[in-house]
């Protein structure tokens, strides 16, 4: 067996990733609603949408980025 752990640290066992078209509003209104934490931010220099966010809601991470149609997402 390996010494690996497979859920990151500062992460449960399911940890949902939403994808949205709006991210940025999103992550305001978590923010404002649930007190949520932003600890991670990558936004395209291209379109300035955001390709990967993290936030964290109590003990809990939640994961979101823009909706990205030219890549079927």
């Amino acid at each position: 067996m390996s010494d690996v752990n497979p859920i990151p640290d500062g992460f449960h066992t399911l940890s949902p990733y939403l994808v949205v078209n709006g991210a940025a509003k999103a992550i305001d209104f978590y923010k404002t609603a649930f007190s949520a934490t932003e600890l991670y931010r990558n936004t395209c220099d291209k379109t300035n949408r955001i390709m990967n966010a993290q936030l964290l809601i109590g003990d809990s991470m939640l994961m979101i980025n823009d909706e990205m149609p030219e890549f079927n997402c």
